[in-house]
């Protein structure tokens, strides 16, 4: 049973999955839990891998149905880790909620407790025990606060860099118009994008980003 304490714990978190990459270079969700949709799952698997390729543990988020994916690729040590028969991993925590900064927590201890012992079973054990208890190890989810993840949206930065191109950014984002924002540094972009939606601050609404597209059919 979850505790009226720990309802905000219970109610951001829809699922986890874990993408395994071999080190033959074959990649497949191993587990997910509750089990993902297939939409879903191919959704973050082609992500996943472009991540992977950069070689450096770096949240990424995207959106698909509705909800969001957070994903934290993890290139493994052979020599620290319990799973050395991977090239790498990618842990993928998916909400109903936006905040980069507590799903990259969370996801930094899952990846930890699969790392260290080498199964999903670990992952299950601390994804139930945030879900239940609000906690696990390091992380504690009731630290982090609702209104967080608006407030540290870089605003002044991408206006003073816009300049006057910023009047018409913020006239395009009142009118509801669509924007596309395009960049080959994903963390940069990522940074840019969610800024934009405090240009209409009133309407607190992070829902119209579509971060960490691939120009394919699914978009």
């Amino acid at each position: 049973m979850v505790s009226d304490r720990n309802a905000a714990a219970a109610d951001v978190m829809l699922s986890v999955s874990l993408a395994e990459y071999d080190t033959n270079g074959d990649s497949l969700i191993a587990w997910s839990y509750p089990q993902t949709e297939s939409a879903v799952d191919e959704h973050v698997l082609k992500r996943a891998k472009i991540l992977m390729e950069d070689k450096e543990n770096r949240l990424a988020w995207t959106r698909t149905q509705n909800s969001w994916c957070y994903l934290l690729p993890i290139v493994v040590n052979p020599k620290q880790s319990a799973v050395r028969h991977l090239r790498g991993f990618t842990i993928c925590v998916q909400s109903k909620h936006f905040d980069p900064e507590r799903f990259e927590a969370l996801a930094e201890a899952l990846a930890q407790a699969y790392s260290s012992k080498g199964t999903p079973l670990a992952i299950l054990e601390a994804y139930l025990s945030v879900f239940t208890v609000g906690k696990f190890q390091t992380y504690v989810d009731s630290s982090f606060q609702s209104a967080s993840p608006l407030a540290a949206s870089p605003l002044k930065a991408v206006v003073e860099a816009l300049g006057e191109g910023a009047v018409q950014l913020w006239t395009a984002i009142v009118l509801k118009k669509r924007v596309v924002v395009w960049s080959d540094d994903l963390p940069a972009l990522q940074s840019v994008l969610r800024a934009l939606p405090a240009l209409a601050w009133h309407r607190q609404d992070w829902t119209i980003l579509r971060p960490f597209c691939l120009g394919d059919e699914e978009e």
